[in-house]
């Protein structure tokens, strides 16, 4: 690429400025394309763009200052010999055009109060359409035993399932965080078999627990940039930008609104938009849930595929100090759906069901 934009939330290494030059994000556009983007001793940022092994475009911000700890909204534009770099909507100037100055930007406001997403008032109301989704799915399912050689479990049963699957995705989780990979299509084979229900196969356990106690499945996200009015227009327009949502069951910041999960997994994990001179190539808009069925399918224990996914390739495509985009994703859905199951299982208890 030549030319592009490319958009996501980045996760400020602490402290700031770093003690030497730390790569805070980057990513491989495309097959030939590569881009940093570095912290520097100074505090001012460098970018970097290059097409096979040569530099396109090059860039160093006026000093910047991260107060508190979290992510930024960094968007990058580059062509050749121009490049410009916004953190949370505002254009750092080069250095050279301000080197006494210092940008200042305040990271994670504080959320007053937070609730978690399950005890919060409004959860059956902000969830109430997938509920009575989930209720009229599961009714047109078989509820076990069409088969002469098999028995429906009971709900006892299916409730020892749910925690011993919540148990499986903490342990997965632990591994992942302290860097090991290989869980990660193992914990996305197991959140697969706890959330996706569209398919004649498919009969995920979080959601038909769910729908047996009649309870929400609520998260905190960040609203769906495709259809939230308040997107920033360079949002809109970038060329790459990956959005994992930020989902979780304790409120992060004050733009996340409370949804089902099952509105988060069909949010947009990654957009590519064509460039300026691509004719007649579309726009790829690739989801959450098929960013955690292809990494079933091709990397976890569900099937070992000959060939890669190009959706999951995009995700692996970006990387910040810690992990790459899919680790992020997965991570994120782990936890939530961990931390879910953990409060259907309480709420299963409270009912004597268990």
């Amino acid at each position: 690429m030549d030319e592009g934009t490319v958009i996501g939330a980045v996760r400020i290494p602490t402290p700031w400025p770093p003690l030497f030059p730390l790569v805070v994000a980057g990513g491989r556009p495309d097959d030939h394309t590569e881009f940093a983007i570095v912290g520097q001793p100074n505090g001012s940022i460098r970018l970097t763009v290059s097409k096979k092994g040569s530099m396109i475009s090059e860039y160093v911000t006026e000093r910047v200052q991260f107060e508190g700890e979290g992510m930024a909204i960094i968007s990058i534009s580059w062509k050749p010999n121009w490049s410009e770099i916004r953190v949370n909507s505002s254009s750092l100037r080069k250095i050279e055009d301000a080197p006494e100055s210092v940008m200042c930007f305040h990271l994670n406001p504080p959320v007053a109060d937070p609730v978690l997403s399950y005890q919060h008032p409004h959860a059956t109301t902000a969830c109430a359409d997938k509920i009575k989704d989930r209720e009229i799915w599961f009714s047109n399912r078989a509820a076990g035993g069409s088969d002469k050689n098999v028995r429906p479990r009971t709900i006892s049963d299916q409730l020892s399932d749910l925690g011993r699957s919540v148990r499986n995705v903490r342990e997965y989780l632990v591994s992942i965080n302290q860097g090991s990979a290989d869980k990660l299509g193992t914990l996305a084979a197991e959140v697969r078999a706890l959330t996706r229900r569209d398919g004649k196969y498919y009969n995920p356990l979080l959601s038909r627990m769910a729908n047996y106690l009649k309870a929400p499945l609520p998260v905190y996200c960040m609203p769906d940039i495709r259809r939230d009015p308040t997107t920033p227009e360079v949002i809109k327009q970038a060329n790459l930008h990956f959005s994992h949502g930020f989902c979780s069951v304790k409120k992060l910041f004050p733009s996340q609104v409370l949804m089902d999960l099952e509105d988060w997994l069909v949010q947009p994990a990654h957009i590519a938009r064509p460039i300026a001179s691509e004719t007649g190539v579309k726009t790829r808009v690739t989801l959450v849930r098929d960013v955690v069925e292809d990494m079933a399918n091709t990397m976890g224990v569900a099937h070992y595929s000959p060939d890669a996914s190009p959706r999951v390739d995009s995700m692996m495509s970006a990387w910040g100090t810690r992990q790459d985009g899919l680790t992020v994703l997965l991570i994120l859905i782990g936890n939530a759906v961990a931390d879910l199951g953990g409060y259907l299982l309480d709420e299963a208890q409270n009912r004597d069901l268990t």
